[in-house]
């Protein structure tokens, strides 16, 4: 039975349903992840730890991209690997290609920390072919090889979901109970394997936080969430999820996590306990009514337009602020952050415009539709629902 025809039969009124349609409260929590990357990045975040951003941005991504299978399978009954494939290159390649060109043609330029040095070759692959995060890793993070791409570690650890991902769920989706089976053993294993790593082969802490085979959970956390809702569980799921007590607890548990600063909690159970927290909290965002306060401020006209301009502003933030870093002598003065932001919002704004509009419009082409459903949604809305991959950097890069 269809995945929506089983929504319908069980009566699952206030359960998030699988569509494309465009949820204004969801580009909101685009703006609050990038938000806080930038914020950490440019010395002016001082409780919330910088990496929290892109935790939510890789729950956020595995969301919205299992929901837009379980929208495509429910119109289709199918779901199309390679079109799949043809629309994330078409999301993510065009403003990073962009912003490549421009950090090997300025960095050199204005980023006298490290010398002035043109970039390294390998670097520059390593940011185009999406596995930063392991070329970093195999350097030591040595600055003079992470900046100024270093942020594209996240790109890469998305990028290796996807190459998974659509075949699992491919195989799977028909059977919801068995597919959130099988993500929450994955879940488990990774955080096993990250205690393992941690103390038994004594792994440095920039490992467990970049690696692809340590952070891939807190995407499957936001796949986990997509996954429940379309199981026979999921108005049970959604009662659990908005009750007072559950919301209580997972802020606390979130809290938790920012306070304990020791590396040993920090990167073991750290990611697992913010992935489980974060399902509660965005099950409020997606179910209750869309009058209350949280959902209003995360709708509202300046938090969307940050959402929508969040993948430019996370790829160009840190390059943006270097010009004012040569200009103020320091990446600590205001000036320089000043400057950084407001260079920062308009080559995003540019870039949305003329390079991720027109992409979108063109993503619409690859996307399958039943004959009944007609064209589906608008250009924008696919604009703005498209997954903006935001990542974390607590290190030398995002």
């Amino acid at each position: 039975m269809a995945v929506m025809e089983d929504h319908a039969a069980i009566g699952l009124g206030q359960v998030p349903p699988a569509t494309e349609k465009y949820v204004r409260e969801l580009d909101g929590l685009r703006a609050i992840a990038v938000s806080i990357v930038v914020l950490a990045h440019y010395h002016l975040l001082l409780y919330v730890p910088g990496g929290f951003g892109v935790t939510l941005f890789f729950f956020l991504s595995g969301y919205l991209i299992t929901t837009l299978f379980y929208a495509e399978y429910a119109l289709n009954r199918r779901i199309s690997v390679p079109q799949f494939y043809v629309r994330r290159w078409l999301r993510l390649t065009p403003s990073l290609v962009i912003s490549i060109v421009l950090g090997v043609a300025l960095f050199p330029i204005t980023r006298v920390a490290v010398g002035g040095t043109p970039v390294p070759a390998g670097t520059i692959f390593a940011a185009m072919l999406y596995y930063t995060n392991y070329y970093d890793l195999a350097w030591g993070l040595e600055p003079s090889r992470v900046i100024p791409f270093g942020i594209c570690w996240s790109l890469a650890v998305e990028e290796h979901f996807y190459l998974i991902w659509p075949w699992v769920m491919r195989r799977t989706i028909h059977d919801p109970r068995r597919l959130a089976l099988i993500v929450m053993l994955l879940c488990t294993a990774v955080m096993l394997w990250r205690c393992i790593a941690r103390f038994a082969f004594s792994v440095p802490v920039e490992y467990t936080g970049f690696a692809t085979d340590c952070r891939i959970d807190s995407i499957l956390y936001g796949a986990l969430l997509r996954i429940l809702f379309q199981t026979a569980w999921a108005s049970a799921v959604v009662r659990v999820a908005r009750m007072r007590a559950c919301r209580i607890i997972a802020a606390l548990a979130l809290l938790l996590a920012f306070i304990i600063r020791n590396d040993d909690f920090r990167e073991t159970v750290r990611y697992s306990i913010q992935g489980i927290a974060l399902m509660p909290l965005f099950t409020a965002v997606l179910a209750d009514p869309p009058t209350t306060l949280a959902r209003r401020a995360l709708a509202s006209r300046p938090m969307v337009l940050v959402g929508r301009l969040s993948y430019s502003i996370y790829l160009f933030h840190l390059l943006a602020r270097t010009p004012g870093e040569v200009y103020f002598v320091s990446p600590d003065r205001w000036g320089a952050a000043i400057s950084g932001l407001l260079l920062t919002g308009t080559i995003a704004y540019i870039l949305f415009m003329y390079v991720e509009r027109p992409m979108a419009r063109l993503r619409h082409r690859f996307r399958h539709h039943s004959p009944s459903q007609g064209a589906g949604p608008s250009a924008d809305h696919l604009a703005a629902l498209s997954i903006s991959t935001l990542p974390r950097n607590t290190g030398p890069t995002v």
